[in-house]
């Protein structure tokens, strides 16, 4: 391998770090909890909420177990900030 190419397959990865570090980034930004909660509103008020409301409240009823554990873990973090 040349000096040249060397040097350009250094470019190219650091020039590919660069691009995967923004994208994560990026990434972080759009699954912080707020804008997870403002996409489901937005979907909510343009796509049928009222729709998503009773599937929501059809898989609750449906599959009481599952809700029951995300209930319980919301109140162990809730509990764990308070303390912390």
């Amino acid at each position: 391998m040349t000096q040249k190419s060397v040097s350009q397959a250094e470019r190219e990865a650091e020039s590919a770090r660069a691009r995967l570090e923004q994208s994560l980034a990026e990434l972080r930004t759009s699954i912080s909890p707020g804008n997870i909660f403002d996409e489901t509103l937005n979907y909510a008020r343009n796509n049928g909420g009222t729709e998503f409301a009773r599937n929501l409240g059809r898989q609750a009823r449906d599959n009481p177990l599952p809700v029951a554990l995300i209930g319980a873990g919301i109140a162990w973090l809730i509990m764990t900030r308070k303390t912390g």
